[in-house]
């Protein structure tokens, strides 16, 4: 009936909205399972969408450059 499915609904969605991306200051890994290291430069198309905090800055998104004006990214 609609009251389950809109209560289904509403909990779906406080649990995907109401869970942080990162919480500060949490030591979240960066390996990719199976992945290689790279050198940069070696491709060339992809970028580090990265944000800036005070003198810090962290690894946000990557993206691939579509042309001389836009990146593509997940929109993390």
């Amino acid at each position: 009936n609609m009251t389950s499915k809109t209560f289904l609904l509403v909990i779906c969605l406080a649990v995907t909205l109401g869970h942080p991306a990162q919480v500060k200051g949490e030591n979240i890994g960066v390996d990719i399972v199976g992945g290689t290291e790279t050198k940069p430069h070696q491709y060339p198309s992809i970028v580090d969408v990265r944000r800036f905090s005070g003198s810090t800055t962290y690894h946000n998104c990557g993206g691939s450059i579509i042309n001389e004006y836009w990146i593509v990214t997940a929109a993390h």
